[in-house]
């Protein structure tokens, strides 16, 4: 987009809360699939300062948004996925070691419990 497409500077301002929003979607994904820990309080900052202007702008410019937040909305969903998979992983990695450490001490002798 370029800054002829803005209307206002409120609309310049959830462009790009939104821009940095995809941005950092992306990034997470990334982290993800990488098996890193992702800390998601900068995409909600972006989020709530876009969502909170969105009610404010003409109904034109809002029509002209709907695309970027159906992609926004498609990548979190991606990303929720991508989550519940990583926990799924890791909690069947923590129950696996939990029964083996059980299993483990079932069979210490009795006088080094």
């Amino acid at each position: 987009m370029d800054s002829t497409d803005s209307g206002s500077p409120a609309d310049s301002i959830i462009e790009g809360s939104l821009r940095e929003a995809a941005t950092a979607i992306d990034t997470a994904r990334m982290l993800l699939r990488q098996g890193n820990i992702i800390d998601l309080d900068g995409l909600e900052a972006h989020v709530e300062q876009a969502c909170g202007g969105i009610p404010s702008l003409p109904a034109s410019e809002r029509e002209r948004l709907k695309p970027t937040l159906v992609a926004l909305i498609d990548g979190l969903n991606i990303l929720s996925e991508q989550i519940t998979e990583q926990h799924q992983e890791i909690s069947g990695t923590l129950q696996n070691i939990g029964a083996r450490t059980r299993a483990v001490s079932a069979y210490k002798p009795r006088g080094s419990r």
